[in-house]
């Protein structure tokens, strides 16, 4: 693998260019899972077990930490999908709200 060198210009524009490359494509990635029903229900389930919507419990001790370090994915996961599409959001909560 080669190695960059972060003073080239050059290899600067490179990299910023991968970066925006990987990030158009998760954001496309995203875009379609959240155009589908199955695919809306996918991240919905994903956001609901890590307790996003559940009232966290403080009491001190590892489990506690865990359930905050997983909610925290989940607000992370919820905020990149309302970048992606707020309105699919939006439907993504009320298919599953009465469940």
């Amino acid at each position: 693998m080669r190695k960059h060198n972060l003073n080239s210009k050059e290899d600067q524009k490179k990299i910023e260019s991968a970066a925006e490359l990987r990030e158009a494509m998760k954001k496309e990635a995203v875009q379609k899972m959240m155009q589908s029903e199955g695919g809306r229900m996918f991240f919905w389930d994903i956001l609901y077990s890590s307790g996003l919507f559940a009232n966290t419990q403080m009491t001190g001790n590892n489990t506690t930490f865990y359930n905050l370090g997983s909610r925290d994915l989940a607000f992370r996961l919820f905020e990149e999908l309302e970048k992606v599409n707020f309105d699919l959001t939006s439907v993504m909560r009320k298919e599953n709200i009465d469940d």
